[in-house]
Formats: structure tokens, C-alpha cells, sequence
């Protein structure tokens, strides 16, 4: 359910849309910070990853923080090999497939996400290797700015 004035954001100016975070380098991260002065509801997140030839399962964990603490987990529902590409979705309403279908991958969101400023979403990945890639990480949501 979309935020409301009633709920409190009466001064925000509210802007739908794809926020495409940074390409991260080889071996790193995805990592976006909600800027300061907005929230963010999320509704969907998308991007690759790109696997080198280094034999290891890697496993996807999207996780949510407030700049420092955890408070949301959610992980794939599967392992990517090595030399693959898959395709991963996170999105309130999708199911979670256990397995890839193709090359995508979904997982539920728990819910739109509303987030603040400073508020960090971020992939861990359980044995990353020195090559692997992640794709841009694109969010759509509704963005609340003051």
C-alpha cells in the first residue's frame, strides 16, 4: 500500500520510478544508499550476476540496513555455479522459484520496503570469487522527497 498523507508524508514530493545504482566492480558488492532527505518504498529490484570459472556455489543474500544494522534478510532460493549468468528479481508478489528458469530467478520481497535515508540495500554473496560480476542494480519504487 502506497504511502499516504494520512501516514505522515504529506511533505514529501512523490516521484514513481527506476533508480539504477552504480555498475560495481568485478568482485564487489551491490550496494545503493537511499539518499538523505527521501524515502524510498520498494517494490522490485533486478540485476545479474555474472560468474567466472572458479568452481564454487555462490549463494545471493539481499540484505537490508540502516547504515549499520541489519534488519532484513532475504536470500535466493538456489546456488549459481560457476560460468553463468543468472538473473535475479526481487519483488513484493513474486514467487519464489527454487530453482532458475532459464536464466531468472525471482524471489518474494517482504512487503514494499519503505526505507529512509541513509538506508542501505546490499548483496552478500556466500563464496564470491575474484571474477564475478555483478550487473546494474536497478530499484523501482516511489521515491517521497522533501
Amino acid at each position: 500500500m502506497p504511502l499516504t498523507p494520512t501516514r505522515g508524508v504529506e511533505k514529501y514530493n512523490v516521484v514513481p520510478g527506476i533508480i539504477a545504482a552504480a555498475d560495481p566492480a568485478a568482485n564487489a558488492e551491490q550496494t545503493y544508499t537511499i539518499p538523505s532527505g527521501q524515502l524510498f518504498e520498494l517494490w522490485a529490484i533486478n540485476f545479474s550476476l555474472v560468474t567466472d570459472a572458479n568452481a564454487a556455489n555462490r549463494r545471493v543474500v539481499l540484505t537490508f540496513d540502516d547504515g549499520t544494522t541489519v534488519y532484513c534478510k532475504v536470500p535466493s532460493g538456489h546456488v549459481q555455479a560457476a560460468s553463468l549468468t543468472y538473473n535475479y528479481t526481487w519483488a513484493v508478489g513474486a514467487q519464489t522459484l527454487s530453482a532458475v528458469v532459464g536464466t531468472d530467478t525471482s524471489v518474494a520481497l517482504p512487503g514494499p520496503m519503505v526505507l529512509r535515508g541513509g538506508h542501505r540495500i546490499k548483496t552478500v554473496t556466500t563464496s564470491l570469487q575474484a571474477t564475478d560480476n555483478y550487473g546494474i542494480m536497478q530499484l523501482y519504487g516511489l521515491r517521497y522527497r522533501v
